[in-house]
């Protein structure tokens, strides 16, 4: 199997991940996704850098290019802080607000309380929202199987 740079699928393939401005929700898991991706082809930390950058929308390839950890030089790029700069700089506000707090928990019972389940898919659509909130809440050792 080809290495390097070169071996990425391109953006538009199916098999590429991809970054959009308008889901920076979604960064933590085009991380996730793109780091498997640099270790299938066996990328060096500074063509990571590069490599992210591939797949990110043209909006999100900009504010990425202006992070410390970038440079035109790809052997002058630095991994490390150019993930940093994405996760605790440019998007610090969206990765806080996907996680779980007891006030979310709060709200969304509060929530339930006043529009009333009425029906199995109201009943659903509580579940599918309480449920990981709830679990992240219990890994983070927020509350117990009692609460």
């Amino acid at each position: 199997m080809a290495t390097g740079l070169g071996s990425l699928p391109t953006r538009r393939s199916d098999d590429a991940p991809r970054f959009h401005s308008g889901q920076a929700d979604e960064l933590d898991d085009f991380l996730r996704e793109f780091e498997a991706l640099a270790t299938v082809h066996s990328l060096t930390d500074e063509e990571k850098v590069h490599g992210a950058v591939r797949y990110a929308d043209s909006e999100a390839k900009q504010l990425w290019k202006s992070s410390d950890g970038y440079n035109e030089d790809v052997t002058k790029c630095d991994w490390v802080l150019f993930k940093k700069d994405l996760t605790d700089v440019f998007y610090a506000s969206a990765r806080k607000a996907n996680k779980f707090t007891m006030r979310s928990l709060e709200d969304l019972v509060r929530r339930a309380r006043r529009e009333r389940l009425t029906d199995e898919e109201d009943l659903e659509t509580y579940h599918r929202e309480f449920t990981p909130i709830a679990r992240g809440l219990k890994k983070k050792g927020t509350i117990s199987d009692n609460e």
